[in-house]
């Protein structure tokens, strides 16, 4: 495959937004005053922002928060995460992280998917249980049967490692299963800087 065809522009299936997109995120993790930057930014950010549900739910519930044309919800498992104290770049973020990790849930997440309003294109991010590895068909099939739910809105597979152990993505596995992801409209390797060929 040619350069020039990987890297040209693509349209987002179901809402029709070409790519390549640069997208504004939002998070509690190591931002326990999320809701007054939130609030003080969103009007600068009208093309597209993204916002975890777990925020959605437990930060932003009395905010409108369909202030751009295009809103990635993501599903939240990172700000289930407690910030460590380690040598790593979330260390900047732990002394400021005071907040509880309060409960979350597929459920949870699934409900409020449910109560989405669509005032802005949505794109609605696979559930990421993030102590939880699984098989790549595994991690398929479940991010299928939840966009199967929500046909309006475009779908984002979050791809991850298989195993604890592992902190890099199986290539070989998803490659196998590739005929898979055409329903999905975003693919999102995590891991993807140390992937294994």
């Amino acid at each position: 495959m040619r350069v020039s065809e990987i890297c040209k522009s693509r349209q987002i299936s179901i809402i029709d937004i070409p790519t390549p997109l640069i997208v504004p995120s939002f998070s509690s993790r190591g931002f326990p005053e999320l809701k007054n930057i939130y609030t003080k930014t969103k009007e600068y950010i009208s093309d597209v922002s993204l916002i975890s549900a777990y925020d959605i739910h437990y930060e932003l519930q009395d905010v409108y928060i369909y202030a751009s044309d295009l809103l990635f919800i993501d599903s939240g498992g990172y700000e289930t995460q407690p910030i460590k104290l380690t040598a790593t770049s979330d260390d900047v973020y732990a002394y400021r992280d005071c907040r509880p990790v309060r409960p979350w849930s597929r459920k949870l997440h699934q409900d409020l998917l449910d109560n989405l309003q669509s005032l802005s294109q949505l794109v609605l991010i696979s559930y990421d249980d993030w102590d939880k590895h699984q098989l790549t068909l595994y991690q398929i099939e479940t991010a299928k049967s939840l966009f199967q739910q929500y046909p309006n809105f475009a779908s984002n597979f979050l791809y991850k490692p298989e195993t604890p152990e592992s902190e890099v993505i199986n290539i070989d596995s998803l490659l196998e299963h590739a005929h898979c992801l055409t329903s999905f409209s975003v693919l999102v390797l995590q891991g993807v800087n140390s992937v294994r060929v």
